[in-house]
């Protein structure tokens, strides 16, 4: 992520280097990965078919709460990784 931020930077995207600059944590990235779920899941649900999606998902990078609230509702996430 930090090489990431620093090349959209040099590209003068400041903006874009501000929104991976901050969630570059761990605790951010979880709680951006389960919103980005959920925003992704809700949309398929309403607009087409949820049986679409393929969300790959590395449960390691996650805080144990999220991974628990994603298991809840997985609908689409194929996990990776070991268990």
């Amino acid at each position: 992520m930090r090489l990431t931020q620093e090349a959209i930077d040099v590209a003068g995207l400041r903006t874009a280097a501000a929104a991976v600059r901050a969630v570059r944590s761990r605790e951010r990235w979880s709680r951006y990965v389960l919103e980005l779920l959920r925003k992704v899941q809700n949309t398929l649900r309403r607009r087409s078919n949820i049986e679409k999606l393929r969300f790959l998902l590395y449960p390691t990078s996650l805080l144990p709460d999220h991974v628990q609230a994603i298991r809840q509702d997985d609908a689409g996430v194929i996990w990776l990784g070991k268990d």
